[in-house]
């Protein structure tokens, strides 16, 4: 384990090889780090940015998507190199990924920030958080439910595509703009999707794809529901329902217990409550 001291401000090429490192501690006093600081850390399973209001910038890292990076926590704003048209996350394609924890200094989740982290099980999102930005976590094909805070007003294009084990989303009421592309394309075992916002996040009639329009059931709040069934793509969805999700509570002992109820969004009574959305008792409960 290595914390690197905090009178840091560039990384270049420091631990190439070191064959050893299980987890590394980055201080807010770093501003900088090269592509490839990691190459070969055939070990290193745990990295933490520690909270800082600078932001850390990160050279392409073709490397770090080899290792074994199981853990990560980020506690401020990145900013990556250009490759071609796109910013790469140095985080891109990391299939080990399982858990990631975003600290309360970040304000933007970037483009394609964990795309194609495809073991990525659970991510925790602060209420700082105001984007999040075009694929962010497009191809994160084991994430079940992700819960976006109440901050967030812009989700870009792709932000969540290709999730295939994704089922259900909550659009908090905080959210007005959503990218001009499907940030649900593709999620083949999406259910439901719950729009918060009484104003219509406005989107294309094309917007979503033709079977999510035919089978999505999408909940909105009871008195917007004229509003939506009039609103360009909202209007499109067969299974457009007002329903305000209250009742929606973070996951109580009192409430899972051997006498529970419990359902998952298509009524077939569970065993025990799966991560995402379930129906406890008759009230809707997020696993996380």
């Amino acid at each position: 384990t290595v914390l690197i001291a905090n009178n840091w401000h560039s990384m270049v090429y420091t631990y190439w090889d070191c064959s050893s490192l299980t987890s590394i501690a980055i201080p807010n006093s770093v501003t900088e780090i090269n592509g490839g600081m990691f190459k070969n850390c055939s070990k290193l399973e745990r990295v933490k940015i520690e909270d800082g209001d600078d932001v850390l910038k990160f050279g392409y890292d073709e490397y770090l998507k080899f290792l074994p990076i199981k853990s990560l926590y980020i506690g401020r704003n990145l900013s990556y190199d250009c490759v071609g048209s796109y910013r790469h996350s140095p985080f891109y394609g990391i299939k080990t990924l399982k858990e990631v924890t975003i600290g309360n200094s970040v304000t933007e989740i970037g483009m394609m920030a964990f795309q194609n982290c495809s073991g990525l099980t659970g991510v925790t999102i602060p209420n700082t958080v105001i984007k999040i930005g075009d694929r962010a976590f497009q191809g994160c094909s084991s994430l079940t439910s992700v819960t976006i805070p109440n901050s967030v007003t812009e989700i870009d294009s792709n932000a969540f595509a290709d999730c295939s084990s994704l089922t259900s989303v909550i659009i908090p009421e905080s959210v007005t703009s959503i990218g001009s592309f499907n940030i649900v394309g593709n999620c083949t075992a999406l259910t439901a999707l719950y729009i918060l916002n009484t104003t219509p996040p406005i989107i294309n009639d094309d917007y979503f794809e033709t079977k999510q329009y035919m089978t999505l059931n999408v909940f909105v709040p009871q008195e917007a529901l004229p509003v939506y069934q009039s609103a360009s793509g909202w209007k499109n969805f067969l299974n457009l329902q007002g329903d305000v999700p209250t009742g929606i509570d973070n996951v109580k002992n009192d409430i899972i217990n051997g006498n529970s109820k419990c359902y998952d969004l298509r009524g077939n009574r569970l065993s025990a409550p799966k991560r995402g959305l379930n129906i406890i008792n008759g009230k809707k409960v997020i696993v996380k």
